[in-house]
């Protein structure tokens, strides 16, 4: 007898501290920010979870978003103002003039100030997100974590992201031959340590795939404009814990009731 005692007790104690448990973490979703932003995704599938879309939401940013508390010095911008072509005649990299190039910025007195490094960088920033007039969130600024200047304005979400630097070129051209270059800087963002990684979001069986969806469901794909569906998604800002994926919208619907929309031919893809 007392061991079924102690077994029930060993066993209500379990349950209770699930439940106390799911209790505190839908308290710690329905009470934490969150930031309605663009993304992209493709579709793999867990074999043990079912299907889910896996959502990418790194975002590119220009250098200029770079707040007060960060800084480069001359070997970032040796580093990011390089612009190399091969050559077929001469079968070696050719390097070209850049017509915009970075300038150093000197490290400001501002207290926990960070040096940026070209490539990836091994510290996370503060990201600090604005709602525009159309409901997405988009990037307002990127600062060093934990510097003095590593607070919210009115209107600001922070959130903290891995970064690394990346440059979009520009080439200008005559006679098929590039003479010159103009670089733009950028700040790739992401939740991850890995741009590439993404979140998962669950789905009902079968409705991982959007681009199936459509080639399935959708007469006159062929002039359905399927790569133009805004994807955004709700990432739910925990504190001291990995951001989720709260829910996927596709031009705006959320997922669930775009499937259905997209079953019953009445989505509207534009």
């Amino acid at each position: 007898m007392k061991r079924t005692y102690l077994l029930f007790a060993v066993v209500a104690a379990q349950l209770l501290w699930l439940g106390w448990n799911y209790a505190d973490r839908a308290r710690e979703l329905a009470e934490s920010p969150v930031i309605h932003i663009n993304c992209t995704d493709y579709d793999p599938r867990d074999l043990f979870r079912g299907d889910y879309v896996n959502i990418q939401t790194r975002q590119t940013v220009p250098l200029e978003l770079a707040g007060t508390s960060l800084y480069w010095d001359e070997a970032f911008c040796s580093e990011v103002n390089k612009y190399t072509h091969w050559d077929y005649e001469t079968k070696k990299d050719i390097e070209y003039p850049v017509l915009n190039p970075v300038s150093p910025r000197p490290c400001p007195e501002v207290k926990g100030a960070e040096k940026l490094c070209p490539g990836y960088g091994t510290k996370r920033v503060a990201v600090f997100w604005k709602q525009g007039a159309d409901g997405v969130h988009s990037v307002s600024r990127v600062e060093a974590a934990g510097s003095e200047v590593d607070i919210p304005a009115e209107g600001e979400i922070r959130t903290l992201m891995w970064y690394r630097v990346d440059q979009v070129s520009d080439e200008t051209e005559e006679e098929e031959r590039t003479v010159s270059v103009k670089q733009y800087v950028k700040l790739v963002l992401s939740f991850t340590s890995s741009s590439w990684e993404g979140m998962r979001f669950y789905v009902e069986e079968g409705t991982g795939n959007i681009r199936h969806l459509w080639l399935n469901e959708v007469e006159g794909k062929d002039n359905v404009p399927f790569e133009s569906v805004r994807r955004t998604v709700d990432i739910v800002i925990r504190e001291n814990a990995p951001v989720i994926p709260r829910m996927l919208y596709l031009n705006g619907v959320p997922y669930p009731e775009a499937v259905e929309q997209i079953r019953n031919k009445t989505f509207k893809w534009e």
